[in-house]
């Protein structure tokens, strides 16, 4: 090969993007879509969602693939989650990590709880069960001012319900009541809020409806019909979309796969 040609092909090689296509295969193995074991018990952070049959779909199992993107997001946030229980662990403050809570009435749940800490400037050190969750800088600039437990209540609720949902879902099952703290920071600057939350049981029923129907189906062996045309933004964002998709489609091999988990998860 000529001198030119040789240079050519090496700046070539030079300005392409080498990593990218490594870490995006890398990333397709680490998280392909697969199948769980089915159960009729909710996760508390996959039990609020506008669309029944999505959660019907993860409570039998079904797991979607994560994109590169997605799961570096995914794990920044895990490693935001052990940064901050170490802070709280230095401070004195932290009581439990990983705490993992059931319920079985009215609804079945389990899921793990992030963290209990202990309030260091209140008299009567009042515990709280919190929930860590890093977020976007457009999403940190959205968040409402902090205020009392019930303002933050029905204010994080409007925005971000699926966050409610789940933190009143540990606090109802946790044995202990206390009430709770959403704390959020900002993936790009490290600024953070805090919300006391006030445990609502109106609220957290509200929240839960279509995660009672999900369940109820469940229980049932019966698959919720698709309630939204492909179009619809939520079927956009779902993470269960190209499943429901391909049934709908009329595939066999996943209907049989349904069929035969609603079978495992009937009562």
């Amino acid at each position: 090969m000529a001198e030119g040609g040789l240079l050519g092909l090496m700046r070539s090689l030079a300005a392409s993007d080498w990593l990218t296509p490594v870490m995006d295969e890398f990333f397709s193995k680490r998280q392909p879509e697969e199948w769980w074991s089915p159960s009729c018990h909710l996760h508390p952070s996959g039990a609020v969602d506008p669309c029944q049959r999505s959660i019907q779909f993860g409570l039998l199992g079904h797991k979607s693939a994560v994109e590169a993107r997605l799961g570096r997001i995914f794990d920044n946030g895990k490693s935001m989650h052990i940064r901050w229980t170490a802070y709280f662990a230095e401070q004195g403050m932290l009581l439990a990590w990983d705490i993992k809570l059931t319920m079985r009435d009215p609804l079945m749940a389990s899921g793990t709880a992030d963290l209990i800490v202990r309030r260091p400037t209140n008299l009567k050190n009042e515990l709280l069960l919190g929930d860590l969750k890093s977020i976007s800088s457009g999403g940190f600039k959205r968040l409402p001012p902090p205020g009392d437990g019930r303002s933050n209540l029905y204010n994080l609720a409007k925005l971000h319900p699926k966050y409610i949902g789940q933190l009143l879902t540990y606090l109802r099952a946790c044995p202990i009541k206390m009430d709770g703290f959403l704390l959020f920071e900002d993936k790009d600057t490290q600024e953070y809020k805090t919300y006391l939350i006030t445990y609502d049981e109106a609220m957290w029923r509200k929240l839960l409806s279509n995660a009672e129907v999900a369940q109820g189906a469940c229980v049932e062996g019966r698959l919720i019909e698709a309630p939204f045309l492909r179009s619809h933004p939520t079927c956009r964002a779902c993470w269960h979309r190209e499943l429901c998709f391909r049934l709908q489609n009329g595939d066999k091999a996943a209907a049989q796969e349904i069929t035969r988990r609603l079978g495992r998860a009937k009562r």
